[in-house]
C-alpha cells in the first residue's frame, strides 16, 4: 500500500494547488498583484515566528513511532509539547504584532496590512493544533487522515477566497476566508483523531524526544526563515505588487515542490524502519523508484511548463503580470531539483543524521539570504522577483549536492544516483527543446509544441531502453481509482 499512500499524498497535493492556481488566476486579474501580495507577505511575516513552535518534535515522534516505542506513551510526550508550544507561538507572534505597531515605525505598508497580519496570527494558531493529529498520522503511515482534512480545508477556503474577490473584497476579505475554513474543519479532526490515548508524562522518554528534536530544530529554523524570508526580503526592498508578482509564479510552480514535502513525509518513516532494522536494499530499491519517477514522469511537465511560461502566465494571468514569466520559468526548475534532492536528505535524517542535516539547511539558509541580498538590493543587481527565484533555484541545488554527497560517504549499502542515464537523457533533452521552441512565435504553434514535448520525451527514452514497462505499470498503481478507494476506505474503517 506504499504506492497508494505516496500517491494519496501527491493527488491531494495537486488537487489543493490546482484549486489555488485557480483561484489564484481569479485573484490576480481581478483584484491585482498587490492584494497577492498583501496576503502572501502577512503570511510570511507571521510564519517566520513558526521557529517558536516547530522545535523538531514532529520528526522525533514520527521516527519514535515508526521504530516500534510504545505509541500511547509518545502522545503523552508529543501531545503536551504541541499544546505548549502552540500557545507559545500565539504569545510572542502577538506580542511581536502589538510591539510593530506601538512601538516600531513603519513596519507595515498601510493599515491593512496590520489587520491581515492579526487575524494570520489567530489563523496559524489555530492550525498549529491541527498538526497533533496530523503528526500522529504520519507516523502511523495513515496518509488518507492525514491528507484529506487538510484537502477538505484547502478547498474550503479557495472557494471562499473566490466568492469574496468576486463579490469585490480585497485581502482582509481573502484572510477571513481562511480563518473561517480553518475553524469549519475542527470537528473533522475530532472525528478522526477520536479514541487516541496518550500516557502520562515520561521524563526518560522526553529525553530521548530533546536527543532528536534538538538538532531537528536547527533544521526547522532553516526551513521556516528559508520559505519565508523570501517574499519578506522582497517586501523590504520592493513593495508588495513586486511580491504579487513572485507569489503569482511561485503559486502556479509550487506543485512539484509540494510532491517533494509529500514523498519526504511518507519516505521518512519507512526509511527509518528500514534503516534501524539493517535493511539498506530496500531503501536503495525505493530509492531507485522514486528517482526514476521523478525523472520520468515529473520532469517532462517541469519542462513545458518553464519553457512555456510565457503562453501560460499570459494566458491565465494577462499580460500585466509579464515580470512573473521569468518567475515561473525558475521556480519550476527550483522546485524540482527540490523534490529530487529531497529524498537524500529523508536518507540521513532517517539514518539518524539530524545534526549534519541541519548544518546542511543552515549552509543553505546563509547561502540564501546571501545570493538574496546581492540580487535583490537595488544598489547590487536589483533584479527584483526574478533575481530572488535564481537565488532560490541555486540554494535548492547547493544543499541537494551536499546531501548527496553525504549520503554517498557516510550511509554505505545505498547507491547515490542509480538511474544517472535517464538524469543524463533528460538534461540533454532539455536543449533541443528550448531551442524548437524559441523559434516558434504564434501562441498556437507553442502550444502544439509544449503538448509535443512530453509524448517526444517518452518515446525517445523508450527507445532508447531508458524506460519500459515496469515504469509504466507503477505509474497505473499509482492513479489507479480501485486501489486508491480501497486504501482510503481500509484507513478510515480502521
Amino acid at each position: 500500500m506504499l504506492k497508494q499512500k505516496l500517491a494519496l499524498s501527491y493527488l491531494s497535493k495537486i488537487i489543493i494547488q490546482g484549486f489555488q492556481i485557480g483561484v489564484t488566476i481569479v485573484v490576480a486579474r481581478v483584484a491585482g498583484a498587490s492584494v497577492l501580495g498583501t496576503v502572501a507577505f502577512a503570511t510570511s511575516f507571521i510564519s517566520l515566528f513558526l521557529i517558536f513552535f516547530d522545535m523538531g518534535q514532529g520528526v522525533a515522534h514520527i521516527k519514535l513511532v515508526s521504530e516500534g516505542t510504545d505509541e500511547s506513551k509518545c502522545n503523552g510526550i508529543f501531545f503536551r509539547i504541541q499544546i505548549v508550544l502552540s500557545f507559545l507561538f500565539f504569545l510572542i507572534a502577538f506580542g511581536f504584532f502589538l510591539f510593530s505597531k506601538f512601538f516600531l515605525q513603519n513596519t507595515f505598508e498601510s493599515p491593512v496590512h496590520e489587520k491581515v497580519v492579526l487575524i494570520t496570527i489567530f489563523t496559524i494558531s489555530i492550525g498549529n493544533l491541527f498538526s497533533i493529529p496530523r503528526t500522529s498520522f504520519n507516523a502511523k503511515v495513515e496518509q488518507a487522515k492525514a491528507d484529506i482534512p487538510d484537502l477538505l480545508r484547502q478547498i474550503l477556503y479557495q472557494v471562499l477566497r473566490l466568492v469574496v474577490v468576486i463579490l469585490g473584497y480585497g485581502a482582509l476579505a481573502i484572510t477571513w476566508s481562511n480563518l473561517t475554513a480553518t475553524i469549519i474543519i475542527i470537528p473533522l479532526y475530532v472525528y478522526l483523531f477520536r479514541g487516541v490515548k496518550w500516557a502520562k508524562w515520561d521524563p526518560e522518554l522526553f529525553k530521548k524526544y530533546l536527543a532528536i528534536a534538538l538538532p531537528v530544530f536547527i533544521t526547522n529554523i532553516v526551513e521556516i526563515l528559508s520559505a519565508n524570508s523570501d517574499k519578506v526580503l522582497l517586501q523590504y526592498f520592493y513593495n508588495s505588487t513586486e511580491v504579487g508578482y513572485y507569489v503569482a509564479g511561485f503559486s502556479i510552480g509550487g506543485l512539484i515542490m509540494m510532491v517533494g514535502n509529500s514523498a519526504g513525509m511518507v519516505f521518512l518513516p519507512t526509511f527509518s524502519k528500514d534503516i534501524s532494522n539493517n535493511n539498506l536494499g530496500n531503501v536503495s530499491r525505493l530509492l531507485e523508484k522514486f528517482e526514476r519517477f521523478t525523472w520520468l514522469f515529473i520532469f517532462p511537465v517541469t519542462l513545458i511548463t518553464s519553457i512555456g511560461s510565457d503562453v501560460i502566465v499570459n494566458l491565465i494571468l494577462g499580460k500585466v503580470y509579464g515580470k512573473t514569466i521569468p518567475v515561473l520559468s525558475i521556480i519550476n526548475f527550483s522546485a524540482f531539483f527540490f523534490t529530487y534532492f529531497m529524498i537524500y536528505g529523508v536518507i540521513l535524517s532517517g539514518k539518524g543524521f539530524f545534526r549534519l542535516t541541519a548544518k546542511i539547511y543552515f549552509a543553505k539558509l546563509f547561502f540564501l539570504i546571501g545570493t538574496a541580498i546581492v540580487f535583490l538590493h537595488p544598489g547590487l543587481l536589483g533584479m527584483g522577483s526574478k533575481g530572488l527565484a535564481i537565488c532560490l533555484l541555486l540554494s535548492n541545488i547547493f544543499a541537494g549536492l551536499l546531501f548527496m554527497y553525504f549520503v554517498r560517504h557516510l550511509v554505505k549499502g545505498v547507491s547515490i544516483i542509480p538511474s544517472i542515464r535517464i538524469i543524463v537523457f533528460s538534461l540533454l533533452f532539455t536543449l533541443p527543446a528550448i531551442l524548437i521552441y524559441s523559434v516558434a512565435h504564434e501562441i498556437f504553434v507553442k502550444i502544439l509544441i509544449l503538448s509535443l514535448i512530453p509524448f517526444i520525451f517518452w518515446g525517445a527514452s523508450w527507445i532508447l531502453k531508458l524506460s519500459g514497462k515496469d515504469d509504466l505499470l507503477l505509474l497505473i498503481s499509482l492513479i489507479s481509482p480501485k486501489l486508491m478507494r480501497k486504501y482510503i476506505q481500509d484507513e478510515i474503517r480502521k
